[in-house]
């Protein structure tokens, strides 16, 4: 056992098991829960990692609703999803509560806009796409006069915003017959990045009633092959060895 504390691979045990220990926790700062954050705290500078992923540099860009109050981002709640798979990855869930409903009382308009950056505290480029998905939601639209509209895109850039796409999920009753055109979830694919930018786009118009309750972001993560894996597993029990075999010479 005192090989394993040699001050020489003490480095490498603390890489390695601070890796393993990244991808297993859901962490705040800057917010009264240890787990979640309202989204105004996370304006107000807060973050939350997830596993290996560190979500930070929030910023609201609009919120509005037309009669009513603005969407409120104390009453908002953001949490991690880590559920320990590769893809999905981890990512985000919002409860939004009523704070994106609009019920009904004639021509009605919301909004909530904001932005976040995304980054794998471990240094590398894993990141290989985004999974955008509206999870509890209500279109009780009025086909004929306006159509009940909800939709939520996401534009994701390199952090020197370099475009890499755009995901939309929306559930839209058409003027014709009151059909439900629901598109939900969207994915968008791109090369391997260690961190993005996302800008959150959410809006809705009804003259009945439209919410949000529950909306998911996730970012799968590229894994290494099993062969590679393998190599590098191989190759950690020699160095170990070999360490361990050089102190009890010493």
């Amino acid at each position: 056992m005192r090989a394993c504390y040699s001050p020489a691979i003490a480095p490498l045990l603390f890489s390695c098991f601070a890796a393993f220990d990244a991808q297993a926790a859901v962490i705040t700062s800057g917010c009264v829960n240890a787990t979640a954050c309202t989204l105004d705290e996370l304006f107000a500078g807060g973050s939350i990692q997830v596993g290996a992923l560190l979500f930070d540099n929030w910023s609201l860009i609009d919120a509005d609703r037309i009669p009513g109050p603005a969407p409120d981002p104390t009453q908002i709640m953001v949490g991690g999803l880590e559920d320990g798979g590769a893809d999905p990855g981890p990512g985000l869930r919002y409860e939004f509560g009523d704070e994106l409903l609009i019920a009904s009382g004639g021509l009605q308009f919301m909004t909530l806009q904001f932005a976040f950056e995304v980054n794998d505290i471990l240094g590398r480029s894993p990141i290989k796409d985004h999974q955008l998905e509206m999870i509890d939601f209500t279109n009780a639209g009025n086909p004929g006069k306006v159509e009940g509209q909800l939709n939520v895109r996401d534009e994701v850039t390199t952090l020197s915003m370099a475009a890499l796409g755009t995901a939309l999920v929306e559930s839209v009753i058409s003027d014709s017959g009151g059909v439900n055109v629901l598109t939900n979830p969207d994915w968008i694919v791109f090369a391997p990045q260690a961190g993005l930018s996302v800008t959150t786009i959410i809006n809705g118009t009804t003259l009945d009633q439209v919410q949000l309750a529950i909306l998911d972001q996730r970012f799968s993560l590229l894994v290494p092959e099993p062969s590679t894996a393998a190599q590098i597993g191989f190759a950690g029990t020699v160095l170990l060895a070999f360490m361990a075999r050089r102190h009890r010479k010493s």
